[in-house]
């Protein structure tokens, strides 16, 4: 009676625990297997997963792009109000020079314009050209350096800047010295001495 009943008994344990397993295993495989329907979902949250990666990536890059033209825009946006208040301030510069002096400088400024013009006729009236020269038909222009001093006479005559043909240097540098002496530099000019370079022309008509 006793062998009986360990084989039913042994038997029962045996299929408990085979029971077991087999419901371990199970869990296991419901775990592990994934159900077609749900792989499709995955995919397509993968799928998901990876186009927001790209988007964002592609935003960035956007984003960068953008900050480098903002950033390239407002250093010519820089450059271009430095160069706009560079030429007001050029244009206020030669405003500034073109204005005309007036009191006391004014005053001096025409005085000497004056004096000047008169000296300068004086020469041009005085000019002759030379015979020879004329004959030759040689033409130029003889810059003559002189110093007038404050009673007016002239001294230190040199030609500064001859033209090809001697005898008009020596004729230009002659008529500043045959005029020796002019009116005394004016008391509103404040001045001990003038040095002045004179253009004398010849030219045939």
């Amino acid at each position: 009676m006793r062998v009986p009943f360990l084989f039913s008994l042994m038997t029962h344990a045996f299929f408990v625990v085979a029971w077991m397993v087999a419901i371990h295993f199970y869990d296991l495989k419901s775990l592990v297997v994934i159900h077609p329907s749900e792989q499709h979902g995955i995919e397509v949250t993968l799928k998901f997963t990876q186009e927001t990666k790209v988007q964002k990536t592609d935003t960035l890059r956007r984003h960068r792009s953008t900050s480098a033209l903002n950033q390239t825009s407002n250093q010519q946006e820089t450059e271009y109000s430095k160069a706009q208040q560079k030429k007001v301030s050029d244009q206020l510069i030669i405003s500034q020079s073109n204005v005309a002096p007036s009191g006391p400088q004014a005053i001096r400024s025409g005085v000497k314009n004056q004096y000047l013009s008169d000296l300068r006729n004086l020469i041009e009236h005085r000019k002759k050209y030379p015979l020879i020269a004329k004959r030759l038909r040689q033409t130029g222009k003889v810059i003559v350096s002189f110093t007038l001093l404050r009673d007016g006479s002239i001294t230190n005559v040199k030609v500064a800047s001859p033209c090809p043909f001697t005898r008009l240097n020596h004729a230009a540098r002659e008529l500043i010295l045959a005029i020796e002496s002019y009116r005394a530099i004016p008391k509103e000019l404040g001045l001990a001495k003038l040095t002045i370079s004179q253009p004398i022309v010849y030219e045939l008509n």
